[in-house]
């Protein structure tokens, strides 16, 4: 795996992750922690781009600006939607009322779902 996907790139303070943070093992329903504050905010989306891909999956869209703080949840429970592996590359992209993207960008890896 190329070094460049192991390492969190997210080179705006408008748009940063803190939870969870690069390299994690994710499981169940994520809470996804950090800020989402640009100029002229319009919305925010998470998205996700698969191991070996490099086109992102939409996840989430939210309205509203975000301080240090929840920004949102990602449910990777479905192993048939989000196999066990990475590394897979979380994306926070904020786009300001002219259409332009601000984006955080840290790889994690799903773990496989505990057995009962």
């Amino acid at each position: 795996v190329p070094q460049e996907l192991l390492q969190p790139d997210c080179p705006d303070p408008g748009a940063q992750l803190t939870f969870p943070v690069a390299g994690s093992d994710l499981t169940g329903v994520v809470e996804i922690l950090g800020t989402a504050q640009v100029n002229a905010f319009s919305y925010y989306r998470f998205e996700v781009v698969f191991p070996g891909a490099e086109t992102p999956n939409f996840i989430a869209q939210y309205d509203n600006a975000v301080e240090n703080g929840a920004l949102g949840s990602w449910d990777v429970s479905d192993p048939g939607r989000y196999p066990a592996g990475g590394p897979y590359r979380f994306q926070l992209v904020v786009v300001d009322i002219y259409g332009n993207t601000t984006t955080c960008t840290i790889p994690v890896n799903i773990a496989a779902p505990v057995e009962e």
